[in-house]
């Protein structure tokens, strides 16, 4: 069974030099060299491939691990009479605890340092040797291993999903029948986000949006059908997030209308090299991009109308606080210095008298906050899991995570009251 996909990509054409330069979702190591000849890839990179809720956290304290790692290996012949050549390789796919115990690891940071040493372009017979030791090496140790072939205008194809160890293979296909799930499928998805990631640089949307593309099952090489569905995935998004009220959202929308042209572009060549009979439906890009434009210009305009009033009420508040203190501490000095204070105002300034530590911890607190949102990177993977922890069947387990924290909530108010009240 073949899987297609599509690696975006706005000027039509992959250069492999540059697989492995990217950075998510963590860095890989590779290696990306090439002899007379060929061009060779090869890199891994550490997945998190588990679908459990906070899956870094409750991982340790349970026992298992959704750790993957991912090896691509790949070569691409390298001649000016053929500068669209394919790169054809395999991915390997390892459990981590096999990655390094079955000496995988070893194998490959050897293979890297031998790699390395060959000058790129020199017509050294010994880049090709070592690349097929490597090979050769991570198809004796992984756990299941898929063919791919990678073309110059991000078309994908993945096949031949070929397991390595027969009691994973039938504990994991009898546990997929039980559930009902195309693990086969689920296995294409997971490598082309792979080699989707070490080849593509997300640029123009984050990289929470990124799984709108997925493969597509064929029944034979020539079929083009998957194409509808990658441009009816992308229209999808971009209607989906036009309606947002978030400029950020349209200027993603505008980045993958240019991905979507050229996709159009790359699939009308293909149908026209290959004479198929593959309609692509009529949209008026033109309009689109002009009418996402012009939402953001509205939208922009709002936001720049709510920032300049919240800036007013934000000064008037300020000067009001500012003058009514002045105010205050003006007239108290005419006060009766045997005047008896209220009970509660006597409350408060004692408290904050015996306790001046309270307020420098707040302030730091609020500084340390904000601080650390301009420096942290959002964690998507933490705000998906709260979202899904929401929707998680409606169970009762989220209803005592809400009565948990309003007790810590009110225990927390009780506790000043009470020390306010000292």
């Amino acid at each position: 069974m073949f899987y297609k996909g599509w690696v975006p990509t706005v000027n039509g054409r992959l250069s492999f030099k540059l697989i492995g330069e990217t950075r998510y979702p963590r860095e890989p190591e590779y290696v990306n060299s090439w002899d007379g000849a060929h061009q060779y890839v090869a890199a891994v990179q550490s997945r998190q491939l588990s679908d459990v809720l906070f899956e870094p956290i409750l991982g340790p304290l349970l026992g298992y691990s959704g750790e993957f790692e991912c090896v691509l290996c790949g070569r691409a012949r390298r001649a000016n009479s053929s500068p669209d050549s394919k790169l054809i390789g395999k991915a390997y796919l390892f459990r981590r605890s096999v990655f390094r115990t079955s000496g995988a690891k070893a194998s490959f940071a050897t293979a890297m340092t031998l790699m390395r040493e060959f000058y790129p372009g020199t017509a050294n017979p010994q880049l090709k040797l070592a690349y097929l030791d490597l090979t050769e090496t991570l198809a004796g140790k992984c756990d299941l291993s898929v063919d791919v072939v990678l073309n110059r205008d991000g078309v994908i194809s993945l096949h031949d999903v070929k397991w390595n160890n027969f009691t994973l293979e039938r504990n994991t296909v009898s546990h997929s029948d039980q559930i009902d799930f195309d693990f086969e499928h689920g296995v294409a998805d997971q490598v082309y986000f792979f080699i989707r990631d070490l080849t593509h640089q997300h640029q123009h949307h984050g990289n929470d949006a990124d799984t709108i593309i997925t493969t597509h099952r064929i029944s034979k090489p020539a079929d083009m059908t998957w194409c509808l569905e990658v441009m009816y995935s992308l229209y999808h998004h971009i209607i989906t997030s036009k309606r947002r009220e978030n400029p950020a959202e349209h200027v993603r929308a505008l980045g993958i209308l240019a991905y979507l042209q050229s996709f159009k572009n790359i699939a009308k060549r293909r149908a026209e090299k290959s004479k198929s009979n593959l309609l692509l439906p009529d949209f008026d890009d033109a309009a689109s991009k002009e009418s996402i434009k012009a939402t953001k210009d509205y939208i922009d305009l709002r936001l720049n109308e709510q920032k300049k009033n919240s800036d007013n009420q934000k000064a008037f508040l300020l000067w009001f606080v500012a003058t009514a203190f002045t105010v205050v501490n003006f007239t108290v000095g005419f006060a009766d210095k045997t005047t008896v204070p209220n009970e509660n105002v006597a409350a408060v300034a004692n408290f904050l008298k015996e306790n001046a530590y309270a307020l420098p911890v707040l302030a730091i607190a609020a500084i340390v906050y904000s601080l650390s949102n301009l420096i942290l990177k959002p964690r998507y993977d933490f705000k998906r899991d709260v979202v899904r922890l929401s929707f998680a069947g409606r169970n009762p387990t989220v209803l005592i995570a809400f009565a948990l924290g309003a007790l810590m909530l009110a225990g927390g108010v009780w506790y000043w009251r009470a020390l306010l009240a000292i």
